[in-house]
């Protein structure tokens, strides 16, 4: 009995060590950027962070100003949660293909125990069209100085001689479908054949007139997420692989023209 009742504690023990292994590692669970549901804090919330921990280290991005404005207020738009703040319960991982003169489009797939489902959302324009919000902001174009304001949501609206520019988008088209949990694993076998997990998150090479691919990670024990502009191979694989389920590309609003 007495040998029972230790072997009985011995496994105790060991799949303690296990939990705590897979306990959420690179969380920052900041109450100031998001609740624990993932629901921003604000308008100006980023959606992706500056710095992201791996194996104990600090990884600093390279980020500038402009992708940070052009990957949260989209996503803010698209009423998307913040990922890499809180684990929200089940895994998840979202594509965002930005693409110049064309809406933006989200791509997101779920894994919730045996359950499996894919969420896509197409926003009617790409809304960081005006700089960050503050007093006053300078035009780079003709030197002169701008007033902003804000419109009854609150949102930026910037007023100069070109017309006004606002940070404001709309939901032009939303969708679930339902898959199944071999998709979930020819997914993740895809993100493994492109390395995901060791590739540099961002891109910060600049390129004109390309795509910007983002796919992010939201994972009971870790969040990761890789940039790159008009990706191929193996990153290329993984995002056409959602965006072939979500069936987006036999819709009208993939090759819209973004409202202006």
């Amino acid at each position: 009995m007495k040998l029972w009742t230790l072997c009985l504690l011995l496994s105790t023990m060991c799949v303690s060590c296990q939990q705590q292994k897979t306990e959420p590692a690179n969380y920052t669970q900041a109450s100031s950027v998001s609740k624990n549901t993932g629901e921003p804090t604000d308008s100006l919330a980023y959606h992706v962070p500056t710095t992201i921990l791996k194996d104990s280290q600090v990884v600093q991005l390279d980020i500038d100003q402009m992708s940070l404005e052009q990957f949260s207020t989209g996503l803010y738009y698209a009423k998307e949660p913040i990922l890499y703040n809180y684990y929200l319960g089940h895994d998840i991982y979202r594509f965002s293909l930005l693409r110049d003169f064309k809406m933006p489009i989200y791509v997101i797939l779920h894994k919730d125990g045996g359950k499996v489902w894919l969420t896509v959302t197409a926003l009617d324009r790409s809304p960081n069209m005006a700089p960050p919000p503050q007093k006053f902001v300078g035009d780079w174009k003709t030197g002169s100085w701008v007033q902003v304001t804000h419109d009854e949501f609150g949102d930026t609206i910037v007023k100069n001689a070109r017309g006004t520019y606002t940070r404001r988008a709309n939901i032009a088209y939303t969708t679930t479908i339902q898959l199944t949990e071999q998709d979930w694993t020819e997914f993740e076998k895809l993100l493994q054949e492109a390395d995901y997990w060791n590739m540099t998150p961002f891109d910060s090479e600049d390129h004109l007139d390309s795509e910007r691919w983002l796919i992010e990670a939201h994972l009971k024990n870790k969040y990761w997420f890789v940039h790159l502009y008009s990706p191929k191979g193996g990153f290329y694989n993984a995002g056409n692989f959602l965006l072939e389920k979500s069936g987006i590309k036999n819709q009208p609003i993939f090759s819209a023209k973004k409202a202006k």
